[in-house]
């Protein structure tokens, strides 16, 4: 990772740290349950911003192939390919092209 993706990285992983002290694993999953809407708006907004990082970022497009085709070598012998296949569909189109 270069190192000023590392810093953003770690930036942002000590932002989600300190928002989350104390709340406990089962905390975490009873609001996933009993709220769920919430929880689905936000997979929903991460999917979104990311999708908005990948767009930002378009000269990562080569290296991201690459590293796509590398992936998918690795998910090829894999019984579950099809529902692989169908959530890249969805959600990553370069690695479900590879995946096809």
């Amino acid at each position: 990772m270069p190192p000023a993706t590392r810093t953003l990285h770690e930036r942002m992983l000590k932002i989600c740290h300190y928002r989350q002290r104390g709340a406990s694993m089962g905390k975490k999953a009873k609001w996933a349950i009993y709220k769920k809407e919430h929880f689905q708006n936000l997979v929903g907004n991460v999917d979104m911003l990311v999708r908005g990082l990948v767009e930002l970022f378009l000269a990562t497009h080569p290296s991201q192939s690459v590293l796509c085709d590398d992936e998918a070598e690795e998910f090829r012998d894999v019984e579950p390919l099809d529902l692989l296949k169908d959530i890249a569909k969805a959600h990553h189109a370069p690695l479900a092209d590879l995946l096809a």
